[in-house]
């Protein structure tokens, strides 16, 4: 059963869970929505990870456990009822209409399962409600199983994380295979340009979308809006409520303008979710303004301090980009030795002929050209040994053992 208002979901886990009862114990009985506290998303996961049954309205529940790490190496964990399941479900399946999947459609479902992971499963429950053929193949096979499946029953549409598209398309690759897939749906992580291009390139696909948003966390957000510019979604109004907030927590209403996406579920009764910062950048694109679309970008939390800057993970990925033989799949880890920090930036090559000196010698200078400031200590000459660059394949990045999506930066400083 899903709360009409935010403000009577607030009441609800305010009354019926522990974590609520203390965090809200400063409202009064009537109050404004701005009145409410943004989670802290730290503090939550540390409290939740001592005490899990002060977040639940209920205990025991009949439903699922679920494991949430996203990009970070330390899993969290989140409990959802049946009830709150089948919501999740029906909203979600909306967002699959919405990307592209339409009746007889043979669907290769290719997303992970077991080890706590909700991917699969809410995928799989998904297009049960659709009047679609899924073929629940997953991700863990080996690559050469999961190729001698589509050939055997020739799905028209693929549902996967991109990191399992490009391996499918470089191992088709490798081995001269053809396989023609007109729809690319995928979740979880950014499909960049120059993947774009080559998942075109191999499989001949005439839509490749993202298939709608959605955290384990939070639950669904939106479905992807097929007039507008990729990344363009819309909320799941009724269900989600989706905020922009600036830095200090002031709402944004005008589009244009980037801020935090804050979410509050009003379908999870179990573990309810309010005013929660996902982690991710956005800004609404139509003056709809609130409730209307909205544009995804970067993550806000990717980065590292080196010396006395800050690099983001983007700016390294954007430079990747520009460097003829490089792909945008790069993976950073950061560490210290001798007392000083090193920084290993590991990209995926597609050379193509092109020497792979020339490719590093290349991304470094533009590196410099970017970071070369002489104010800042790290990027003194003597120090440029600190920064590092290496050809690694997709396979040999560092995955996330919750998510199994490649962890982008692993700063082992913090260790």
């Amino acid at each position: 059963m899903l709360f009409i208002s935010p403000i009577d979901l607030v009441k609800f886990a305010r009354q019926k869970a522990p974590y609520y009862q203390r965090l809200y114990a400063h409202l009064p009985p009537e109050f404004d929505w701005s009145d409410v506290p943004i989670i802290d998303k730290e503090l939550f996961w540390e409290e939740k990870r001592a005490q899990p049954n002060d977040f639940i309205t209920q205990s025991p529940f009949g439903g699922y456990v679920w494991s949430t790490g996203g990009s970070t190496s330390q899993g969290n964990r989140v409990h959802i009822s049946n009830e709150d399941f089948a919501e999740e479900c029906r909203f979600m399946s909306l967002a699959f209409t919405a990307a592209g999947l339409s009746h007889g459609d043979v669907v290769a479902n290719l997303f992970h399962s077991g080890n706590l992971y909700a991917s699969f499963l809410l995928t799989s429950q998904c297009l049960q409600l659709l009047p679609v053929t899924q073929l629940p193949i997953l991700s863990h096979p080996p690559i050469a199983r999961v190729v001698e499946l589509c050939q055997e029953f020739s799905p028209n549409a693929i549902l996967a994380p991109p990191t399992t598209l490009l391996k499918l398309a470089n191992y088709c690759k490798r081995h001269r295979i053809t396989l023609n897939i007109e729809k690319l749906l995928y979740a979880g992580e950014h499909l960049y340009p120059d993947q774009r291009q080559e998942l075109i390139d191999r499989f001949g696909s005439q839509q490749i979308r993202g298939f709608g948003y959605a955290a384990v966390d939070t639950g669904p957000i939106a479905a992807p809006v097929l007039a507008a510019p990729d990344r363009t979604y819309q909320p799941l109004n009724g269900y989600t409520y989706v905020e922009l907030l600036d830095d200090y927590d002031e709402p944004i209403i005008q589009p244009g303008q980037r801020g935090r996406l804050v979410i509050t579920n009003l379908g999870r009764r179990l573990s309810p979710v309010i005013r929660y910062p996902i982690g991710d950048i956005g800004e609404w694109s139509t003056p709809a303004g609130p409730q209307g679309p909205f544009r995804l970008h970067e993550r806000s939390n990717l980065s590292f301090k080196f010396g006395r800057r800050i690099i983001f993970y983007h700016e390294l990925r954007r430079i990747a980009q520009n460097v003829p033989g490089f792909t945008s799949n790069i993976q950073i880890i950061v560490d210290r030795q001798d007392g000083r920090s090193t920084a290993n930036i590991h990209v995926r090559p597609d050379l193509d002929g092109r020497d792979p000196q020339d490719a590093i010698a290349d991304f470094q200078e533009k590196f410099w050209l970017e970071y070369g400031d002489p104010t800042y200590a790290f990027i003194e000459e003597n120090n440029k040994d600190l920064i590092q660059v290496h050809l690694t394949d997709l396979e040999k990045f560092i995955f996330s053992p919750q998510s199994g999506k490649p962890i982008p930066i692993i700063d082992r400083r913090k260790l």
